[in-house]
């Protein structure tokens, strides 16, 4: 017999996710606010760096959704990011990375290229 999800009865350990406007650029300065997870999706327009600002807390998840148009491009994480290779996304099509916080640095936990 399958059981039933219980009430939630307290939002304490609940996490809401913030979406984060990022516009491309030759260098990005990604602001992180004061929010639970964020989630930021753009269309990449050029080769780009991403760098980091802001304070993060420990258990904080970013996740980038980014689009290449018809010509691809190269992302690089620069300051704040700890991540095992650039992005070299592929033409139309999506790729996705995502990063946990230690406290210091954003960490590469998961990538998808050319979805």
């Amino acid at each position: 017999m399958a059981k039933a999800f219980s009430t939630v009865l307290s939002t304490t350990n609940v996490r809401s996710v913030s979406s984060v406007a990022v516009t491309p650029a030759a260098t990005i300065t990604y602001t992180i606010p004061n929010a639970d997870d964020l989630y930021s999706a753009w269309t990449a327009g050029q080769d780009e760096t991403i760098n980091l600002s802001g304070t993060h807390f420990v258990q904080q998840v970013v996740v980038f959704v980014i689009t290449n148009d018809a010509t691809p491009r190269t992302i690089t994480f620069g300051t704040g990011f700890r991540v095992t290779a650039k992005i070299t996304g592929l033409a139309n099509k999506i790729s996705t990375i995502t990063f946990i916080s230690d406290g210091t640095n954003m960490i590469e936990t998961a990538r998808a290229v050319g979805m």
